[in-house]
């Protein structure tokens, strides 16, 4: 089967978020047994744009096409490609036998919608939990995209991927008819860093992290509706001699929420407990996880499952989570906590998880059960493919 895929960032483009890499892993899975072509744009980071713009990769295809503003997508995440002309665009869709569309409101899925009807080719939409719309500087832009294209990819599609309950209900107040919502959980590959006792003492050295710290690790940008102020007030909130004893590691990229956080982090006295990293990537990102005790995300939206929580799955760390980023099977598995979106609730699932006896060892082995049970991309994969051949 030859499979298009189009998502606006792409490999090695990570500081993007889940997505890009979660895209990645799913092609080269994909790509063990079909022809895959990805079409995307050359984003990197903040300075620097993706050089090579065609690639070939065993059964994987790239082609890249330059952004109008390298700047806007990284501040923005409006990406606007350049080059996607009706004789492209024609060549692409009418190649594959199935489109898979990453993320929902984005310039690339505008391009191609059109030739989706024209050439009436089936295709699948991973919305990532980008349906709703907070109120933020682009909430008109979504409205008026969701109103010209959003809900018609939506409606037309063959089917619809949602993460979790509350995603399915999202698809179904955009006109997605409930028999073609399938509900699979975000997928990561399987852990395979080998990390080095040295290489753990150095980043304990770094960080001025003793071995009798009890560690919380949050990994994603420093954002305003990520809930980190939230989980820096329900460390506030501990029994003080566990307050004392744990410390918050943060790891991620700015996005402008920086300076507001470190005042909460003053105004909370809190200086002693917070680690901030900046973004981690590769054996640096992996220590981090298998450092932690427990990973706590707490957004203030509902964005479904958080990948940088379903690869502490992968490390054996147990999840502390909330209703805005539910994770199927967490609790019915002992894998984690999912509790209300409040300090005093997520101090107290912290608390439950650190202190009760014999719990954290029994929900680390639980947590890796978990991941291998629900959330590898062979599962995904799998699941994408029995999809696409119906």
């Amino acid at each position: 089967m030859k499979i298009l895929i189009s998502i606006p960032y792409f490999e090695p483009a990570w500081g993007y978020g889940g997505p890009p890499r979660i895209v990645s892993e799913l092609s080269k899975e994909l790509a063990k047994h079909h022809t895959v072509r990805i079409i995307t744009t050359d984003v990197l980071d903040k300075k620097k744009r993706v050089e090579q713009l065609h690639e070939t990769e065993g059964n994987r295809e790239i082609f890249r096409y330059r952004t109008i503003s390298n700047m806007l997508a990284w501040k923005t995440k409006i990406i606007l490609p350049r080059g996607l002309n009706t004789t492209t665009l024609i060549n692409h869709v009418s190649w594959a036998d199935f489109i898979y569309l990453s993320d929902l409101r984005h310039a690339l899925n505008a391009k191609i919608f059109p030739f989706l009807k024209k050439f009436q080719k089936p295709y699948c939409l991973s919305a990532f939990g980008q349906i709703q719309k907070p109120k933020d500087s682009k909430y008109l832009l979504k409205v008026l995209f969701d109103v010209l294209i959003g809900r018609k990819l939506v409606q037309q599609a063959k089917a619809l991927l949602a993460q979790t309950q509350h995603e399915v209900q999202d698809y179904q107040t955009m006109g997605g008819k409930k028999e073609r919502i399938h509900i699979i959980p975000l997928a990561a590959q399987k852990t395979i860093e080998i990390i080095s006792e040295d290489t753990i003492n150095a980043f304990c050295q770094k960080y001025h992290i003793e071995k009798t710290t009890k560690l919380l690790l949050f990994v994603g940008r420093i954002h305003k509706l990520k809930g980190i102020d939230t989980i820096m007030y329900a460390l506030n909130k501990l029994p003080l001699a566990l307050k004392h004893q744990t410390k918050l590691i943060i790891v991620g990229r700015d996005d402008g929420y920086q300076p507001t956080m470190r005042k909460c982090i003053d105004r909370c006295h809190l200086r002693d407990n917070i680690i901030e990293t900046g973004p981690l990537y590769g054996a640096e990102n992996a220590v981090a996880y298998q450092v932690a005790d427990l990973f706590v995300f707490a957004p203030d939206f509902y964005e479904e499952t958080s990948l940088a929580a379903v690869r502490a799955l992968s490390f054996g760390v147990p999840v502390i989570t909330v209703p805005q980023a539910e994770m199927p099977y967490l609790d019915a598995m002992h894998a984690g906590i999912t509790t209300q979106n409040t300090p005093v609730d997520l101090a107290n699932a912290i608390t439950t998880a650190l202190t009760k006896e014999n719990l954290l060892p029994h929900m680390k082995q639980s947590a890796k059960e978990l991941f291998r049970t629900h959330y590898t991309i062979e599962s995904m994969a799998e699941k994408i493919e029995k999809i696409a051949e119906k």
